[in-house]
């Protein structure tokens, strides 16, 4: 049964989500929100999406792949400067480069389901812009934020020669730092300090833990 999956190779290309609810973004909305006047609350963040893309190349019963990830997601406010109707604009992105590797559990007549892990690691952005609601388009965007990112998913990959369908869990690398640790991965305190004015606790993770899905074409040749 494996061997119809037995060696091919080549490039992929689609879209990823990742439905999540990052607890620590999630905690400066919620107090940008309580903090200013506002004729419209900035709605929590959910789903990070964008472009992915990379190689792939099977032996079996191993698959093997490397690629890139965008996911990105815009909250804005509305509220008044000078009586005048004025506008909040927030953006997280992830960049990322992922390695995965996976093997198969079943494979037939072009047809393979594996299972299988993925180390992404990148960067962080996270950027705002504020001005009169006439004039937003025009502000240039202020960097708040641009720090090393990383994470793991695990991944169940139902792929056809031309197509791959891989529902995700990504565990985020905020579950493995601590106060000790040489190495922080996305505090996002002096975002908060930043967009608040407020206090902020001294560590505040993004804690991006949540499911997602990414949809690929593959584009595949036989190695063999």
């Amino acid at each position: 049964m494996m061997e119809s999956m037995a060696q091919f190779g080549g490039l992929k290309i689609g879209y990823n989500a990742h439905f999540t609810r990052p607890d620590g973004l999630n905690q400066i909305v919620e107090v940008y929100n309580e903090t200013y006047d506002l004729t419209t609350e900035m709605k929590p963040f959910t789903n990070m999406d964008g472009l992915t893309y990379g190689f792939m190349v099977a032996f079996a019963p191993m698959v093997f792949d490397v690629g890139y990830n965008h996911r990105s997601q815009n909250r804005f406010a509305l509220g008044t400067i000078n009586g005048q109707p004025a506008e909040r604009r927030l953006r997280a992105v992830i960049n990322s480069g992922h390695l995965g590797m996976s093997i198969a559990l079943a494979s037939d007549d072009g047809f393979f389901l594996t299972l299988g892990g993925r180390l992404n690691v990148g960067n962080m952005r996270v950027r705002t812009k504020v001005g009169l609601e006439d004039d937003i388009r025009e502000q240039e965007w202020d960097n708040l934020y641009n720090e090393l990112y990383m994470d793991i998913d695990v991944s169940l990959r139902f792929a056809l020669p031309f197509l791959s369908i891989e529902p995700f869990y990504v565990i985020s690398a905020d579950q493995l730092y601590g106060p000790s640790s040489p190495i922080t991965f996305s505090n996002l305190a002096p975002v908060n300090e930043s967009l608040n004015n407020v206090p902020s606790p001294e560590l505040l993770p993004l804690m991006n833990n949540g499911f997602g899905v990414r949809i690929e074409i593959l584009i595949l040749t036989m190695l063999d």
